[in-house]
Formats: structure tokens, C-alpha cells, sequence
């Protein structure tokens, strides 16, 4: 039996011969739709119909295979799944029915039962499909993870009908689908109807609950696409005659492009969203070879072997063949340029993407010296620069991701959203609305209240962060393409941030060993000068001694005298002070009184104040317990916080001392009302050498700290510019008291 027959073969088969008639190419004897069996114009050529019916059948494998990869099964719903394998079988067995148009025998029509077969699975699948989808939106919305029901599996019973279209399909023999399956036509049109006219009901209905512009967009079409589906269908069975089933009929010419929909709608939503890019991109390029090899074949191989093989009386199979062979040996070229082609259809977006992704990610390593802040501002506005976002927000979070530094806010949201959303993201590196992160129910319904598309956890070493971002043009969620692209642009920025930490660290520490090394040599250089001083200053304490003895008081050099004693005496205490400043401070082991020490000297600079006019209030409480440590200590701490407070208030200015006990601790507070200090050294105040002064030395304040962490305590400033200063000790009781409980 053959397989195919020329075209002269063709003619010499009458209308009553068993076998049906075989087309020329490039016409068609009879639609599947179509109960004539008489030679008629086609409503379009068999080669363009084949083509798209095939289209389409390549468009559902690449759909179907891409659902079936492992990292999208687990997250397509089944509804979706069932809908697509519907769609797969019934536009696989209708173009394996035209290609079986051009084979005659008994094997032939059993190929043709398959595939009717096939079809109509295909057919009953997608409303069994639909209703479970339908059911499945009614209970549970659009969530993608929802509890399995295995009620709604009884939306697949009308299924149970198969063997019996099967046996309405293998009688009678060479008759198109329809007339096989008329028997049970009117009840598959009675349910298909219902099912579109449930879906349009639901869909109306979510759609006035959606709030994403995007989705009442889509449910929209979809509703009107069911609707004019289900009129087409009445109008086509209810209230038209049997002429409506003619090739040449408008009705036929819609059903017939029916195949076009799926394709121009996939294709629609792979090149705007690239949906599954890198599956669907692999197997149209497969597709599309097939496609273009069948119609090779149907408008051109057939064409030129049958009559060459007739002429030269070659066989049909040999010839084939060798032109196979000769297109395998090109399929590599052939195959890189439909690669290509698809590449630059579907990948312009996709490349402008990356583009602009590795040109942020080199200018961003130029802002590592920048402030996290001023990082984080440039870096977001580019963010949604770049993606055309609608909004963009980020916070910096402390160690305890608890408390954050605004970076930019556009959309204005309050601390207690970001904190639940940083909670929320606490085990997801990112979540959005759609693809696997929507499993974090809480942080998308956060989301969808804050109007934002995407939220990215910022982590690395220790710098924690939070990034909002807003949707992308006309309200649509961000693709993949674009989420990973961020998510790396993300990864990248806490990188730089963490590299800014550490360059600041180093700069810190290289700092403080310069300044070491300085106070190191002052110190020694400070040793060696107080020795040299001391020796002429003894000498001349003892002559001014001697001196005032030989003199009586009533000598005209009694004065000059007395004025000498005073002047070396405050020389040998300002040399003193240098020795203390270059020698580890003594801890001392007696019990040291913290209110008289203050009190002394806040009596000692009441005459500083006096001149000054400065108002100096003390609040020391009474029965402040005593701590082990120097008197000597404790007195420069105090000394130097209170001069400094007053030399920095200034005239009338106003200095508030309060010492008291705060559970296991004393604390200390020295607020002044002068002109502040600078953002520019506040925090660098206790290094050496710094100093608002004017005519400062900048130790002062480095000694104080030092005595305080001696003892175990901090020391905090907290300033205004133009507003005060107030400066924070915290001695510890619970150390300082077990140095006195030791010592007793």
C-alpha cells in the first residue's frame, strides 16, 4: 500500500471509491469540519493551513515543556497544566489529520482514527480544564499556593465519555470529525458553553476585586475572548443551518484560523514579559525549524520529487533522502541563524538590560568612598532610572535590624511597615507577587498594601538593608529578567557598602597609629623636657627660697620674690601634667568620694565662670556610693569636661552639671549651651589632636576618655550646632565596687 499517490493517481479516483480523494497540492478536497466529500475551492490553501495548525501545535510543546521543567512544575497550578496538555493534543492531532490527508490505505485511516482521537481528548480536556480553574478562582482567588482540593478533580468526570467518542469516531469510516461525532456534538456544546459562561461570571466578579491595573486588564480580554467565543458557538449551532459547515463559509474561515489565537497570545506574553525565557527561546528555535522543514517539503520537495521520480524513474524515498542529508549537513548554520533571528526578536530588551546592569555595576565601585547615605541615594534613583519604576525606597538597618537610617523614601511609609516587612523577609533573600517568592504570604499581601512589585533584602557581612521597589511601566510586575538583574545590582551594592565599612576601618586604624606613634614620641619627648626643666626650676625654687628668708617683709623685693615662688611653682605642676599625660594613668586602689571630687572642682573653676559670667548648676545627689580608683583620675576626668563646657558656652552661657546613680551605675552629665561642634570632627572628638578650639592642643578630651575606659565606663557626645553640647560618662558600679570590696 503507498503511502501517497501523484497527482494523475489522484484524478483516476472517482467520488464512490472507498478510498477518499487525494488533493493536489496546493488544494483541498474537504475540511475536517466539513461533512462534504465533493472537490470545492478551499477557504485557504492546504500548505498555509497546515502551516499554522503546525505553529501552533509547536508553540504548545514549547509551552508544555517549559511547564514540565522542574523549576516551574511545582509552582504552575494544575488547571493550567490540564488546559495546556488540552490544547497540545488537540492541535497535535489535527495537524497529524492534515498531514494524513495526502495517505490512502487502511493503515492510513487508522492514523487518522489516532488522530481524532487525539483530538478529541484534546477538546473534552480544556472545558474539564477550565471548570477546575474556574472552581478552584472561585474558593481561592489567584493565590498560587492554595490547599489541594480533591473535590474539584470531579471537573474532569465528563471525561469518562472517551471510550464512547472513540467508538463514534471508528464509524463510519472516511468521514470528516464532525460527522463522526454528531451523534454526541450537542451535549460537548451544552457543557463547553456553560463552563465559558461560569468563567466569564467569575472573572467579572475578581475583577472588581483585582487591584492590579494589569490583571482587570487581562480578565477583561479574557472575558470577552469566552464570550464571543460561547455567542459564536450558539449562533453556529442554534440558529444556523447545516450550511454553516461548508469549506467556503466565513464560520469555517474564523474556526479555521481558531489555531492562530494561542501562538499570537503566547507570543504576545513571551516578548513583552520573556516568560520562561531561556526554555521557550531553546525550543522555538527547534519549532520553527520543524515548522519551515514541513512547509519545505509540502510547497517545494513534493513538488519537484514526485515528478523526478516518476520521470527518472527513481525511487521517491532514495531521492528524499539525499535531499535530508544535504539539509542535515546545513542544519548548524541553519540553526544559528534562526537563533539569531529569535535572539534579536525576543532579546532587545533583555540585552538593554544588561547592558545598563554592568554599566551600573562599574560606576558603582567609583562611589565606594562615598557616605552610606549619599551611596544609597545614587544608587536607588539609578535603580529606577533604569528599570522605569514607578517608585524606588531604601533603609539601612543597625545590628540589631531593629533601628534604620532613612536612605530614600519616595513613597513616605511609616517605621512600623518597614519593620514588618524586614520581619517578613527575614529567611527570603527577595519576595515579590509572582514567581517562587510569592510563597511568602505575609510579605506579598505587605506588598500589595505598600503598591510595590519587588523587596530586596540587603545582606552581606554584616550590612543589612531593605530595598522597595515600585512597578515597572503602565503598572506591570517586574519580569524575570529584570528581578534577577536587580537582585544582582542589590548584591553588588551591599558589597560596596561593606567594602566602604572596611575602607574606613583601615583609614581609622592607620589614624589612630599615627596618632599613637606621635603620642608615643610626645611622650618622650615630653619626659626628656620635664627632666631638663625640673633641675634649673629646683634651683631657682631654692635661691627664691633663700632669698624671701634674707628679706623681711617689708623689703621692696618681698613681692618680686613671693611672685617668683608662685610662677615656678605653677611650673613644676604644668610639667607634672606632662608627665601624667605621658604615662598610663594610675588606678589607684582607695575609695574614692565621685561628690567631692566634683565639687571641688566645680568650686575650683567657679572663678573661671565668674569671669567668664557663665552660669555654672550643679545637681549631685546625696549618698552616691564610693568607687575604687584614683582621686587623681577622677578629678581630670571632671576637670576637663567641665573647662571645656565653659570655655565653649562663652559669655552669659550656661553649664549643667548632674551627677547621679542609675542602678548599677554612676552617671555623669556636662550640658552646655555654647556654639557645638562641627559635623566634621564630632565623630573623631576623642582621638588626639582634634579640637574645635581655636587655640586648642586637642588632649584634653582624649585623656578624659582614656581615664573613663580605665575604669571601665563609656563616654558619649551628643551635639547641636548653635544649640549645646552634652557629654555622657557611665561608670560602672558593679566593677568598680569589686575593686573596693577587694581592697577591703
Amino acid at each position: 500500500m503507498k503511502s501517497r499517490c501523484g497527482a494523475k493517481e489522484a484524478e483516476t479516483l472517482s467520488h464512490d471509491d472507498v478510498l477518499p480523494p487525494v488533493p493536489f497540492p496546493g488544494t483541498i478536497t474537504r475540511n475536517f469540519l466539513s461533512s462534504s466529500t465533493t472537490n470545492v475551492h478551499p477557504v485557504m490553501p492546504y500548505e498555509l493551513r497546515l502551516f499554522l495548525v503546525g505553529a501552533a501545535a509547536v508553540i504548545d510543546t514549547a509551552l508544555l515543556l517549559s511547564i514540565c521543567e522542574r523549576s516551574n512544575w511545582r509552582r504552575t497550578a494544575l488547571p493550567i497544566v490540564a488546559l495546556t496538555i488540552g490544547v497540545w493534543l488537540f492541535h497535535g492531532g489535527e495537524f497529524a489529520n492534515l498531514l494524513l490527508l495526502h495517505s490512502i490505505g487502511e493503515w492510513a485511516e487508522a492514523a487518522r482514527w489516532v488522530a481524532m482521537s487525539t483530538m478529541s481528548v484534546g477538546l473534552l480536556l480544556m472545558p474539564c480544564a477550565m471548570l477546575h480553574g474556574v472552581l478552584r478562582v472561585m474558593g481561592s482567588g489567584f493565590e498560587l499556593n492554595t490547599q489541594f482540593r480533591p473535590v474539584l478533580l470531579l471537573s474532569y468526570a465528563p471525561l469518562i465519555l472517551l471510550p464512547s467518542v472513540w467508538f463514534a469516531l471508528s464509524t463510519p469510516p472516511n468521514e470528516p470529525f464532525l460527522d463522526r461525532v454528531d451523534g454526541i456534538l450537542w451535549q460537548y456544546l451544552v457543557f463547553a458553553s456553560a463552563v465559558n459562561i461560569t468563567a466569564v461570571v467569575v472573572f467579572h466578579l475578581q475583577r472588581a476585586r483585582a487591584e492590579s491595573q494589569e490583571l482587570r486588564r487581562f480578565l477583561l480580554a479574557m472575558e470577552s475572548f469566552l464570550a464571543v467565543l460561547t455567542a459564536l458557538l450558539i449562533v453556529a449551532f442554534g440558529f444556523m443551518d447545516s450550511s454553516w459547515r461548508e469549506p467556503d463559509s466565513p464560520l469555517i474561515l474564523a474556526i479555521v484560523l481558531l489555531p492562530v489565537a494561542p501562538a499570537v497570545l503566547f507570543s504576545y506574553f513571551v516578548i513583552r514579559y520573556r516568560f520562561m525565557r531561556l526554555v521557550v527561546e531553546r525550543t522555538l528555535v527547534y519549532g520553527v525549524i520543524m515548522a519551515a522543514a514541513l512547509l519545505f517539503h509540502h510547497l517545494i520537495l513534493y513538488r519537484i520529487a514526485e515528478p523526478l521520480a516518476d520521470r527518472m524513474r527513481i525511487d521517491l524515498g532514495i531521492l528524499e533522502g539525499t535531499i535530508v542529508f544535504l539539509l542535515v549537513m546545513l542544519y548548524s548554520p541553519i540553526r544559528q541563524r534562526v537563533a539569531e533571528a529569535l535572539h534579536y526578536l525576543m532579546g532587545r530588551s533583555r540585552d538593554d538590560i544588561r547592558r545598563r546592569t554592568r554599566e551600573l555595576a562599574v560606576e558603582m565601585w567609583q562611589h565606594v568612598a562615598d557616605e552610606p547615605e549619599t551611596l544609597g541615594r545614587w544608587f536607588v534613583t539609578n535603580v529606577r532610572e533604569s528599570f522605569q519604576l514607578e517608585s524606588a525606597s531604601a533603609w539601612l538597618f543597625d545590628e540589631s535590624d531593629e533601628a534604620f537610617v532613612e536612605i530614600c523614601d519616595e513613597s513616605r511609609i511609616g517605621s512600623s511597615a518597614i519593620a514588618r516587612l524586614n520581619r517578613a523577609l527575614e529567611s527570603h533573600s527577595h519576595v515579590s507577587c509572582r514567581g517562587p517568592s510569592a510563597s511568602n504570604q505575609a510579605a506579598c499581601e505587605l506588598l500589595t498594601e505598600l503598591n510595590s512589585s519587588l523587596a530586596v533584602r540587603v545582606a552581606h557581612e554584616g550590612v543589612s538593608g531593605l530595598l522597595l521597589l515600585g512597578r515597572g511601566r503602565r503598572a506591570k510586575e517586574l519580569g524575570d529578567e529584570e528581578t534577577n538583574a536587580i537582585l544582582l545590582l542589590v548584591e553588588l551594592f551591599a558589597i560596596t557598602l561593606h567594602n566602604h565599612y572596611l575602607q574606613k576601618r583601615q583609614i581609622d586604624a592607620e589614624r589612630r597609629a599615627a596618632q599613637n606613634e606621635k603620642l608615643t614620641t610626645l611622650g618622650l619627648l615630653t619626659s626628656c623636657i620635664t627632666h631638663e626643666i625640673k633641675n634649673p626650676l629646683s634651683s631657682i625654687k631654692t635661691i627664691a627660697t633663700l632669698l624671701g628668708e634674707r628679706t623681711g617683709a617689708d623689703d621692696e623685693n618681698a613681692e618680686d620674690v613671693k611672685l617668683i615662688l608662685e610662677e615656678v611653682d605653677r611650673l613644676v605642676n604644668t610639667t607634672a601634667q606632662f608627665l601624667k599625660f605621658a604615662r598610663p594613668a594610675s588606678k589607684g586602689s582607695e575609695a574614692t568620694d565621685v561628690a567631692t571630687v566634683f565639687q571641688g572642682v566645680i568650686h575650683v573653676l567657679s572663678h573661671l565662670a565668674k569671669k567668664h559670667n557663665v552660669q555654672v548648676e550643679a545637681s549631685i545627689a546625696e549618698n552616691l556610693p564610693a568607687i575604687t580608683c584614683s582621686e587623681e583620675t577622677l578629678r581630670q576626668i571632671a576637670f576637663n569636661l567641665v573647662l571645656n563646657a565653659i570655655e565653649a558656652t562663652g559669655t552669659n552661657g550656661h553649664v549643667d552639671i548632674t551627677v547621679r546613680q542609675q542602678v548599677d551605675a554612676i552617671i555623669v552629665n556636662v550640658r552646655d549651651d555654647g556654639v557645638g561642634i562641627s559635623d566634621d570632627i564630632r565623630s573623631r572628638i576623642f582621638e588626639p589632636f582634634v579640637t574645635g578650639k581655636t587655640q586648642g592642643t586637642g588632649i584634653g578630651l582624649y585623656v578624659v576618655r582614656r581615664n573613663v575606659e580605665e575604669l571601665g565606663g563609656t563616654i558619649r557626645c551628643e551635639s547641636t550646632p548653635n544649640r549645646g553640647t552634652c557629654f555622657t560618662v557611665s561608670l560602672p558600679l558593679d566593677m568598680l565596687r569589686g575593686k573596693l570590696d577587694g581592697v577591703d
